[in-house]
């Protein structure tokens, strides 16, 4: 058994986005193309993106958010990546007792993988290759969509 890492994170109450501010999206992709393209997407659907390489940069990337008092709505993380993995990283955010919507995004969807997500809160897994508008479709049934109206 191995030890696991441990989130420096707060465990406070997470801010509600107001109706007025672009949804932001805490995105972990080992892979640079996928992540890029993810990132384009959400871009272009008007999220803000916050951009980490494997799961220890996701869980440094949220610690930096909540220090500087900004919110992260969602967290959209492979499993399988370098330093940390995903399921890993999201242990850590559940033991430090913060509540964000996570989807699970994966090459190896295998029965295993998504029991230890769906049990680690995980509120979707998507099994790679997907469509991103089934990425985008998971985050709007969570209510996590972006801002209406303007340009």
């Amino acid at each position: 058994m191995t030890d696991m890492p441990t989130a420096s994170v707060p465990a406070r109450a997470l801010k509600a986005r107001p109706a007025t501010t672009a949804p932001r999206v805490l995105l972990a992709e080992d892979d640079a193309e996928m992540r890029a393209l993810l990132a384009s997407t959400f871009r272009s659907h008007r999220y803000e993106v916050i951009e980490a390489r494997d799961g220890r940069e996701l869980l440094d990337r949220l610690t930096d958010a909540m220090a500087d008092g900004r919110r992260v709505d969602c967290i959209v993380t492979d499993v399988l990546m370098p330093r940390l993995t995903g399921t890993e990283a999201l242990r850590s955010i559940r033991n430090a007792g913060m509540v964000i919507p996570v989807v699970v995004i994966t090459a190896f969807g295998d029965h295993a993988t998504r029991i230890d997500a769906w049990l680690l809160g995980a509120v979707a897994v998507l099994d790679k290759p997907f469509d991103t508008e089934d990425l985008l479709r998971e985050l709007r049934r969570m209510g996590i969509g972006p801002v209406q109206g303007g340009a």
